[in-house]
Formats: structure tokens, C-alpha cells, sequence
């Protein structure tokens, strides 16, 4: 098996190693033949890094690759010849952002290997109301950027060039959660707003109600 994993789309793999090791306690049997490539923006950010650790020293049929995107950048799926030459022999297993797994499909449906490919998408329900957009104060880099009600925190943060935390981008994993130093924002989901000074919030699911200051 060959897992593609991003940011908390490892938690699903995640999973199925946790069986596969059971599985090879249980029947006395060696791990399949697995390899793991996980993107993550930074080490400290990897979820189950210690986890996964201790399976890739536990298991030799387990080969563990990490890519941290903050400073290596994105996975470039022509070098996944070199990753894991006979990928195309495996079943593979994708999770994480959109765009992500958008570039893995086009890649294998380029292969005529469609078949051999398995996606896990997150999906996030936008419940609530936008907010009313505003001007967005990002405090330590001292940028700004004008949004509309539609645009997250996050997107906006990127939009000004700023290296903003994420990981699922749906509001599972909060890894993006940033301090609201001032003003208001509104979770997209169900409408909820947050207004209090140094209160945490989740970026990547919250947009502007007028003007505010994160601390990033």
C-alpha cells in the first residue's frame, strides 16, 4: 500500500496502521509492505508524529517519509518514481486538501490508474451566514487586507502573503487557530460570532464582522 497524507488527513491512515499493527500482534505476521508520504507545514505540526515514529522504527516493511511544505514546498508527484518506484503496483490511499488530492487524481487518471487510487474528503457543512467583511489587521507582520463576507480569515491571511497556519482548512483539526486581538468574526458553519479580546479562533472557518486584529 502506498498512503499519500496531508495535515490531518493522516488521522484516517492513521487508523488503518494502528489495525495493520494489531493485526501483526495478533497473528504473529509482519506488516505489509507500506509506505507512508506525509506532508506537513512543519514538524511541530505533524499530528501522531510520535506515533508514527514508533511504528517506522517498530516495522521494517514500513518506510516513513516526511515532507515539512513551509520549507521543502509541496509534493511534486513526478518524484514519486523515486519515492516509491512501484507505486503504480500499490493501492494507494489519499487524504488531505482539496488541492492535494485534486493534483493525485490528475496524476493517476494520467496513469490510467484511477482504479488503484482512494480518497478520503473531508467535507465541511457552511451553515451560517457569512459575515459583513471589513478590514482584517494582521498585528505581528503589521499587513492588511480588505474582505468580503465570503472570505475566511484564512484565505485573507494568505491573500496578504503571510505564512498562515492550517492543516484540514474545514475546521477539524485547528490547527490554524489564531488570537483575536480585537474586533469580530463569525464561525461560517452555524453563525456563531467571537468578539472577546485574546480569544482563540479558528481561521479557516471564520470570517470578518467589520474590522479586526489577529495576532500573527
Amino acid at each position: 500500500m502506498l498512503f499519500l497524507v496531508g495535515g490531518s488527513g493522516v488521522t484516517p491512515v492513521m487508523a488503518m496502521l494502528r489495525t495493520l499493527d494489531r493485526r501483526s500482534q495478533e497473528n504473529g505476521r509482519a506488516m505489509p509492505d507500506v509506505v507512508l508520504h506525509y506532508s506537513s507545514p512543519t514538524e511541530e505540526r505533524m499530528l501522531f508524529r510520535e506515533e508514527v515514529a514508533r511504528l517506522d522504527e517498530k516495522y521494517d516493511e514500513l518506510r516513513v517519509h516526511k515532507l515539512y511544505t513551509d520549507t521543502q514546498g509541496m509534493l511534486e508527484l513526478a518524484d514519486l518514481d523515486d519515492l516509491c518506484p512501484d507505486w503504480r503496483d500499490r493501492e494507494t490511499y489519499a487524504c488531505g486538501p482539496g488541492p492535494m488530492l485534486d493534483a493525485i487524481t490528475d496524476h493517476f487518471e494520467a496513469a490510467g490508474l484511477e482504479d488503484r487510487l482512494h480518497l478520503e474528503r473531508f467535507s465541511l457543512e457552511l451553515g451560517g451566514d457569512g459575515g459583513e467583511g471589513g478590514t482584517i489587521t494582521f498585528r505581528n507582520t503589521g499587513r492588511t487586507v480588505e474582505v468580503d463576507g465570503a472570505t475566511t480569515v484564512l484565505e485573507a491571511g494568505e491573500e496578504a502573503g503571510i505564512g498562515m497556519p492550517y492543516g484540514c482548512r474545514m475546521g477539524i483539526c485547528h490547527t490554524c487557530t489564531l488570537t483575536l486581538v480585537d474586533g469580530r468574526v463569525r464561525d461560517l458553519r452555524n453563525g456563531d460570532e467571537f468578539a472577546q479580546p485574546n480569544e482563540p479562533v479558528q481561521t479557516c472557518i471564520t470570517t470578518a464582522v467589520g474590522d479586526c486584529t489577529l495576532d500573527i
